[in-house]
């Protein structure tokens, strides 16, 4: 991996540790997540569906089965011309064929979380289960850059105290500012399972366990700075116990 694609990628685990990583990580049809009468029928399905990939012939599909990450075939793969490599990604039609190991894959690939995000913006539910299933989650932590990025705060120091450009061009991209446009969205993906793994990891404590020095290293990046005045972001953190004694000392 060259070192610029290396280099972004830390800057994708990096700006998630302040929630700005609206990683790239609602639900319109399921409202609540637990219950299986809460489904996605095929007629809904049809909306969303691709002209790349076949649809799944199913009579309906819970909620349940989108979470836990049906065991009906093989996961497909997507490529992308923005990263010019085969990845895993995942989508409305083929997120009920993911095994448990398609859904780790999606967790473990690089790019492959951020491009789910670009790609389903406007089918938010495939987001919000992405963020929240296990498999990805155990995907995700096993990667080398995230274990860096998360086991040492001085990673993360560095990269935004550089004024690197791989920041702006992240935050700025698709993703970040698709998610940020949808409050419901990124309300749920501050919740998710992904997101509470960053805040739970020595770097994201450390973080939100000096909301002083965060808020300074924030304000000194231009990137970052204009977001200490996000009142939609202070009022979400502030809704989560991990980060809201920080929200409030760090947003203005």
């Amino acid at each position: 991996m060259d070192k610029e694609k290396q280099t972004y990628i830390l800057q994708v685990a990096g700006v998630a540790v302040f929630a700005l990583l609206l990683l790239v990580p609602v639900m319109w049809y399921a409202k609540k997540a637990q219950s299986p009468e809460d489904a996605i029928t095929q007629e809904q399905l049809k909306s969303f569906e691709s002209d790349d990939l076949e649809f799944v012939e199913r009579d309906e599909i819970s909620y349940q089965e989108l979470a836990q990450g049906a065991q009906t075939g093989e996961g497909m793969r997507g490529k992308f011309s923005n990263i010019g490599t085969a990845i895993v990604s995942v989508n409305i039609n083929n997120i009920v064929m993911m095994t448990p190991q398609d859904l780790e894959n999606v967790g473990a690939t690089p790019f492959s979380l951020s491009n789910t995000v670009m790609t389903n913006l406007n089918t938010p539910q495939v987001i919000e289960v992405v963020f929240d299933n296990e498999d990805v989650l155990r995907g995700f932590a096993s990667r080398k850059d995230v274990h860096e990025m998360t086991s040492n705060y001085l990673k993360l120091y560095d990269i935004i105290s550089s004024q690197s450009f791989d920041i702006d061009k992240f935050v700025n991209g698709p993703a970040v500012q698709g998610v940020l446009r949808n409050e419901m969205l990124l309300r749920s993906l501050l919740k998710s399972k992904l997101m509470t793994y960053i805040f739970n990891s020595p770097a994201g404590k450390y973080y939100l366990g000096n909301p002083a020095r965060t808020k300074q290293l924030l304000a000194s990046n231009t990137t970052l700075a204009p977001y200490l005045k996000n009142q939609t972001l202070k009022q979400i953190l502030s809704e989560i116990p991990a980060t809201q004694a920080a929200a409030a000392q760090i947003f203005d």
